[in-house]
């Protein structure tokens, strides 16, 4: 949905205030709140946010000062309001601090649409030009976004993300009309780039396209030629990559500065992971890349992450998180490779067969989806079949479909069938059961090596359980996996265990 992103790209402008010595503070003066409301100041340091105060007084009055710790300039201060013990929020607000001032919160209201913020920092004022320009719309959608929980149908819900999305679209257009008064500088810039964004997202049906490409068109040559100008102007107008195409290659670089390009990989599969260090599902990937490699997928395909961050921090992720595939960097963040393949959301795949050309894109993580990949292009490990003492293991056995665990091996004994899965995040079920015979018969799970019944998730890479069942009879060929009787449960299915 249009909202989801736009929702997104609001939260990294708007967290976009910071303070950069001891002593720079925030005082708040607000009347009129509601009793029960809270308000959350949260932090940001390299785009980690860490919330340093909740205030969830029952006074309608809240009066307190934040002082600023001695930080750097990545940190970054945003200011959001929820409706008691709710999940949703305001859209937050961006407080900038100067350093040695005090910047002040006032106001008379639940929302921080409508209150003042001061501060001499310069970009505060194009802040609150912009949010001046569509005050009235921002209160509707903050009490549309504040009364999410009140909503218990999907249908219902969803006519109220359709009714956000409406508002952003008229916000969006308010802030385009008042930019075109606005003196252009890199605040100015940064928020035409963020709209053209969204135009990656939706395309050129984009409900905005022409007021965006209305502005862009009043810059100077001198700024549509700069970095950020020509990431616009590929937004604007070119297309993103289709199957078929040829990749886009450019200069990419290791931790040690050495050069790469995607053209060395020809031959062989690649999987082109686009990411961010700050964003979970792209760590959560790259924990199980590893695994993915120590079990050999990287022979047949090539796992190849581009990092959008900052050159210190790339640097900082390849010391970190020790990468054992490819980890490149453009040295142009958002401008470069990303601007060129038009990714709007994090992470986001291109498959690339072996001539090099573009085969599909996918956006989010999704193990199973993974799984079925590395099948599909010949990349799993081969079935390995030895006997032990008591039975017979089967080593990474064929499968004809994969819904979102790895089946490392399979134990046949006598007295028990044991199945080794593999994941990032488990909830195994009670009623997990092993079918076979056409799905005629079946095995009852005897015991897990993970609880049962609760969700358990790893952010340090995959994590095998071991799952015990009935013994299977002698003379089976395959069996399917259920885990629950539920659909988009766990399913492995025509695991083949014949010689």
């Amino acid at each position: 949905m249009k909202h989801t992103f736009l929702l997104l790209a609001a939260l990294s402008l708007t967290t976009a205030g910071f303070c950069q010595n001891s002593g720079t503070k925030i005082e708040v003066n607000l009347t009129d709140v509601p009793a029960g409301y809270k308000i959350n100041f949260t932090r940001f340091d390299n785009k980690e946010g860490h919330s340093i105060l909740i205030d969830s007084s029952n006074s309608t009055k809240r009066t307190f000062t934040i002082n600023c710790d001695p930080i750097d300039e990545t940190t970054i201060y945003s200011v959001r309001v929820y409706n008691g013990n709710t999940r949703n929020s305001t859209i937050p607000r961006a407080i900038y601090i100067k350093e040695g001032f005090t910047s002040t919160v006032s106001g008379s209201s639940a929302y921080p649409n409508n209150w003042t913020i001061s501060s001499k920092h310069p970009k505060q004022a194009f802040d609150n030009t912009l949010n001046d320009a569509a005050k009235d719309l921002r209160t509707e959608e903050n009490k549309l976004y504040i009364s999410m929980d009140t909503v218990t149908s999907n249908e219902s819900i969803n006519i109220l993300y359709d009714m956000i999305d409406e508002l952003e679209i008229k916000i969006e257009e308010k802030e385009l009309n008042v930019m075109k008064t606005l003196p252009i500088d890199d605040y100015w810039l940064d928020n035409l780039k963020m709209m053209c964004s969204a135009i990656n997202y939706e395309g050129k049906d984009y409900a905005n396209y022409k007021k965006i490409e209305e502005v862009f068109n009043l810059l100077p040559e001198e700024h549509k030629k700069s970095k950020k100008g020509k990431s616009m102007y590929m937004a604007l107008y070119e297309n993103a990559p289709q199957k078929g195409d040829e990749i886009i290659d450019y200069d990419l670089y290791d931790a040690d500065g050495k050069l790469h390009h995607l053209a060395d990989y020809k031959g062989k599969w690649m999987l082109l992971d686009f990411s961010t260090y700050y964003c979970g599902p792209c760590r959560m990937f790259g924990a199980a890349v590893k695994y993915f490699y120590q079990k050999g997928i990287g022979k047949n395909i090539e796992i190849i992450t581009i990092i959008n961050d900052t050159k210190e921090v790339f640097e900082q992720m390849a010391e970190t998180e020790k990468y054992i595939s490819p980890l490149f960097h453009d040295r142009d963040e958002k401008d470069g490779i990303f601007a060129l393949y038009k990714v709007s959301a994090y992470p986001t795949f291109f498959v690339v067969n072996p001539e090099g050309k573009l085969q599909h894109c996918v956006s989010g993580f999704s193990l199973s989806y993974m799984l079925n990949l590395f099948k599909e292009v010949g990349a799993m490990p081969k079935p390995e079949i030895k006997k032990v003492k008591g039975g017979t293991v089967i080593n990474y056995p064929e499968s004809d479909k994969n819904s979102g665990l790895w089946l490392e091996s399979v134990e046949l004994y006598k007295d028990s069938t044991v199945l080794n899965v593999s994941s990032i995040c488990y909830s195994i079920g009670e009623g997990s059961t092993i079918k076979y015979n056409n799905g005629k018969n079946s095995c009852q799970l005897l015991s897990s090596s993970i609880g049962l019944n609760q969700y358990t998730s790893f952010n340090d890479g995959m994590k095998l359980c071991r799952l015990t069942f009935a013994p299977l009879p002698k003379g089976t060929k395959s069996f399917d996996f259920i885990e629950g009787d539920c659909e988009g449960c766990f399913k492995i299915e025509g695991v083949k265990i014949a010689e």
